[in-house]
């Protein structure tokens, strides 16, 4: 059983319903949303009524192509925010680089999958860290939406992290500021090309990175990233959860 799996079935164990996952009934969870939907809740949130486990499960599925009439019928789940989910993951699907390369599919050679898989303890503690902090906000948060547009337009296929250019300054402060508080500051780092000054940027940056570090395939740029406390390694999750949000958070343009 993977980690998803036990944490719905403990919430499932805490309500006392003994069905399994396919037949889960959400009529009382429905009833709490009524009051709840006017804090514009992100899912995945305690205010949401919905476990995380079960919005990345979802999720997960949506990526494989599963389609939103199937889940909403599997999980009893509303299908209007699983058509825009699923709607918002075709979106990304499409998005390419100025050099025209894929900005988010993982392998286009085998899959069209764009969410990384979460593995390691450490990830499962952020990830949980993660939307214990979203709690706190709106769904139409204008941080949020403005951070994940930034991590939109910016990232690539590559680097764990979202890398700037030195002249990006401003530009960083406005995507920290959206994302900083969801992550441990203890995760937080950034690393520099051997041509930037440590001490001026760090005068700049208007949030706490460390440690720092050296990146000799940086040019005169900069990359923030969470890191493993336990490898000193680049977590994927950080790509995770700015995608999550990205799915989540994002509306659908009017028409």
């Amino acid at each position: 059983m993977s980690y998803y799996d036990e944490q719905i079935a403990q919430t499932l164990k805490v309500k006392s319903i003994t069905m399994p996952d396919e037949y889960i009934n959400t009529s009382k969870i429905k009833a709490d949303l009524v009051q709840a939907e006017d804090n514009n809740f992100i899912y995945g949130t305690s205010k949401s009524a919905y476990p995380f486990p079960l919005i990345a499960k979802i999720l997960k599925k949506l990526d494989q192509s599963y389609t939103p009439q199937l889940l909403a019928q599997q999980y009893d789940f509303p299908i209007e925010p699983l058509m825009l989910w699923q709607q918002n993951i075709l979106r990304l699907k499409q998005l390419r680089t100025r050099k025209n390369r894929l900005r988010f599919i993982i392998d286009a050679d085998k899959s069209e999958r764009i969410l990384p898989h979460i593995e390691t303890a450490e990830e499962k503690y952020v990830l949980e860290y993660f939307f214990k902090q979203l709690n706190e906000l709106r769904r139409d948060d204008a941080n949020i939406l403005d951070a994940i547009h930034i991590f939109e337009t910016k990232a690539n296929i590559s680097p764990a992290g979202l890398i700037f250019n030195s002249a990006d300054l401003r530009l960083a402060n406005r995507f920290l500021r959206g994302i900083y508080s969801l992550f441990p500051a203890s995760h937080w780092n950034i690393a520099l090309s051997p041509e930037i000054s440590q001490i001026k940027l760090m005068e700049k940056l208007q949030f706490k990175l460390i440690p720092y570090s050296t990146n000799n395939s940086l040019s005169n740029s900069f990359k923030l990233e969470l890191l493993s406390q336990n490898n000193a390694k680049a977590l994927a999750l950080f790509r995770y959860c700015m995608l999550i949000l990205l799915i989540l958070c994002t509306p659908l343009p009017s028409s």
